[in-house]
């Protein structure tokens, strides 16, 4: 059996990093952790580890702004991560009031899909449309 782990990395522009807090700990309720519990050792000081609930991890690696990062029209046709919430409506609007970009033109209309600071594609769900 394969599964996927439970770390995820993503690289972001350091001038996006305020940004990004705000994201992930003040709107999604992430902690900001300097390490890993021991499983990634010595995390350098452009990643912040944001710990979902669940045991998730999500590594926001901040590189130099004139270094090569694909943006976001190029982050939507790359790939997208899911959150769940058991509250869908409370959260898209929480996003939109944020500032979130929205996604419409997917086949998947009947899903929320938009641009996290950093360009990245997430797709908002139910905790009930998850499967185990």
């Amino acid at each position: 059996m394969i599964a996927f782990g439970t770390h995820y990395l993503l690289t972001i522009r350091e001038t996006e990093r305020a940004h990004v807090r705000v994201f992930y700990q003040g709107l999604l309720g992430c902690e900001l952790h300097a390490h890993d519990h021991g499983v990634t050792a010595d995390i350098p000081p452009n990643i912040d580890l944001f710990h979902f609930a669940g045991g998730h991890v999500l590594g926001v690696q901040y590189v130099a702004d004139d270094a090569p990062v694909i943006g976001a029209p190029e982050h939507r046709l790359a790939c997208w991560m899911e959150l769940a919430t058991d509250d869908v409506d409370r959260l898209r609007g929480q996003l939109l009031d944020f500032g979130v970009k929205q996604i419409t033109d997917f086949w998947d209309e009947g899903h929320f899909y938009f641009h996290a600071p950093g360009g990245q594609v997430f797709r908002l769900i139910h905790v009930d449309e998850q499967v185990a």
